[in-house]
């Protein structure tokens, strides 16, 4: 669950409207009744799986640096498994596999949530764990093990550096001059800037493809994976 660095104005009301309304559920007991009439309806307890990506203590140090949005603080962090601690229990996710498999109509008092963290970043371990054990919360890392004690990145996290690198210097991913530039690439370019084009191109290209536009583009800017920001360490 990221947390989002856009500050505008729009989104900032949009967020307080949000707040108000859910607080004033929460009051009221709503979230209570919700919760007994999805357990009545589904025939036992609900899991919840919450999935992170990068930790950091630095919330906007690291925004400036590499992809906003896979980013949370490690203050959000802990605030939000304790909050749902207050309501589910939390559990590893082979205990939320077993209780998924059990039969309609077991009794259980409570849901429960188990935590993921994709990708496997070194912050994990450095940032989250520390919180993870303090809670006692159960967590799974997925990592990209053929990273691991490398200095190599992920490719999502080179296309994001070298497009932003692109955009710092004025120059427009279809102006970049790549050698056989990417149809993919072209097509996915957006206004809105490096982090809505790397979506696109996710959305669009295969792995092998992924891999060949983050090798062009770095190329081009001069950008080695050893550049980029240290939190971007799996």
């Amino acid at each position: 669950m990221p947390e989002r660095a856009d500050g505008s104005p729009r989104w900032i009301v949009r967020r307080a409207l949000k707040v108000a309304v859910a607080g004033a559920l929460h009051a009221a007991g709503a979230h209570r009744a919700v919760g007994t009439l999805r357990r009545r309806q589904a025939g036992g307890a609900r899991v919840l799986v919450v999935s992170y990506h990068r930790v950091t203590h630095d919330y906007r140090a690291s925004a400036r640096e590499g992809l906003a949005s896979l980013l949370v603080s490690a203050d959000t962090l802990r605030r939000q498994l304790e909050q749902l601690g207050r309501t589910r229990d939390l559990v590893s996710l082979a205990d939320a596999r077993r209780i998924l498999a059990e039969p309609p109509g077991t009794s259980r008092a409570r849901d429960v949530v188990t935590v993921t963290f994709d990708d496997g970043y070194a912050d994990v371990h450095g940032v989250a764990l520390p919180i993870l054990r303090a809670l006692g919360a159960p967590a799974t890392a997925f990592v990209v093990t053929g990273l691991v004690g490398t200095a190599r990145r992920l490719p999502h996290d080179r296309i994001y550096a070298a497009l932003a690198e692109l955009a710092a210097r004025g120059i427009p991913p279809e102006r970049a001059g790549l050698p056989r530039a990417p149809q993919a690439l072209l097509d996915a370019c957006a206004r809105a800037g490096p982090a809505a084009t790397l979506d696109r191109l996710i959305a669009r290209l295969p792995h092998p493809r992924l891999l060949e536009v983050a090798d062009a583009l770095a190329a081009r800017v001069g950008l080695a994976d050893a550049d980029l920001p240290a939190g971007t360490r799996v």
